[in-house]
């Protein structure tokens, strides 16, 4: 399924990603989708406080379950709370590192928080797992660009980027490429 949101089909790729996310869902059983359907559920009547109960039940159940931490990172953006979204996410890829919907939202995250270097780095890897998404695209070169603008501000400013214990040539303003 991975391989076919590469396809030049528009039509593979949406049913490659529909299963996808029909996949991740159902990945820790019936009770783990129950708790994440309700939870999406309560999320979509703006009932946050029950989302994150179900939420933190979930997580604290299926601590493998990476649509469970994905859909407690999309409550944490929701509600405004960025920085455990952001920590979510990480979850969520780390178990699920081809979770290009993780991907996305921590970087939408980031951008709100003002990271716009992990942004562009979280983006870029959504869009090598989903390369023809249009969206996401517009969004890592939204960010690129604005990475882009920020560089000549921070090139004259190294010296907060240069401690004895490291070096100019480890900073991640070097390494933003990789």
């Amino acid at each position: 399924m991975l391989r076919a949101l590469k396809s030049p089909s528009g039509t593979v790729r949406e049913i490659a990603a529909d299963s996808l996310w029909d996949l991740w869902f159902h990945a820790a059983g019936r009770e783990a989708f129950r708790l994440a359907r309700a939870a999406s559920d309560a999320m979509e009547r703006q009932e946050f406080s029950e989302a994150l109960a179900l939420l933190n039940r979930t997580t604290a159940k299926f601590p493998n379950f990476a649509e469970g931490w994905n859909r407690r990172s999309i409550l944490y953006w929701q509600m405004g709370r960025y920085e455990q979204s952001v920590a979510d996410c990480q979850k969520a890829v780390g178990l699920n590192p081809c979770h290009f919907g993780a991907w996305q939202g921590m970087g939408l995250c980031q951008l709100q928080l003002a990271d716009v270097e992990g942004a562009c780095q979280s983006f870029r890897a959504a869009v090598k797992i989903s390369p023809h998404d249009r969206g996401l695209r517009r969004l890592l070169q939204h960010c690129e660009e604005l990475l882009r603008r920020l560089a000549p501000q921070r090139a004259t400013r190294l010296d907060w980027v240069y401690s004895p214990d490291r070096s100019i040539e480890n900073s991640s303003l070097l390494r933003s490429g990789e």
